[in-house]
């Protein structure tokens, strides 16, 4: 895991997903960012061991799903969710060694369901080039121009990183049925 002391622990009970009651009013929803911003400050002076790996090293946003996903959300929880995640980008970005001076530290978040949410470290740029590029088999994904997540949910964004918007679009079918699917990422990377 990804997170140091008894934090890493409690990682899999912080992520979870909400199959019996996906609608039910949240509970405990202080509790519950006090939980993200300490797994947000168990990154301070951590950079990941394993990035030279084939994949790149990534660690989900550490929240029930209803925490940060519509209808059971907010505009004020969904912006303490993406300031948790940008301090976490942050502290790696800062806690990055010499030696991996070629490494990618990015923060994506997915809007509005932001319990898609990563925080991720490429090999190289290459590597981030590869991940963006995804225009095929009826996936699309094209740059977001003119507006800004930070702007919408209104945050700042740490001196270290620039923020970048893409329109992740699908379609396709599923058991014989079309289907679509629309979100934005917002990459949050290293300047």
């Amino acid at each position: 895991m990804p997170l140091l002391g008894k934090l890493s622990e409690s990682y899999q009970t912080m992520r979870q997903r909400s199959f019996a009651r996906p609608y039910e009013k949240l509970r405990g929803v202080r509790r519950r960012l006090r939980a993200l911003d300490r797994w947000s400050n168990s990154f301070a002076e951590y950079f990941p061991e394993d990035v030279s790996s084939e994949r790149c090293w990534h660690c989900r946003i550490a929240v029930l799903d209803r925490l940060v996903n519509p209808p059971t959300t907010s505009r004020a929880i969904q912006r303490h969710a993406a300031g948790a995640m940008l301090k976490a980008a942050e502290s790696i970005l800062r806690a990055k060694p010499v030696a991996s001076s070629d490494h990618i530290v990015e923060a994506n978040l997915s809007f509005p369901e932001m319990f898609g949410s990563d925080l991720l470290v490429f090999r190289n740029e290459q590597q981030r080039t590869n991940f963006y590029d995804r225009n095929q088999n009826g996936v699309a994904l094209t740059m977001i121009e003119g507006r800004m997540l930070s702007d919408r949910l209104d945050f700042s964004v740490p001196a270290l990183l620039k923020e970048t918007g893409w329109l992740y679009r699908e379609e396709g079918t599923w058991d014989g049925e079309p289907y679509s699917f629309e979100e934005e990422w917002w990459s949050y990377t290293e300047q």
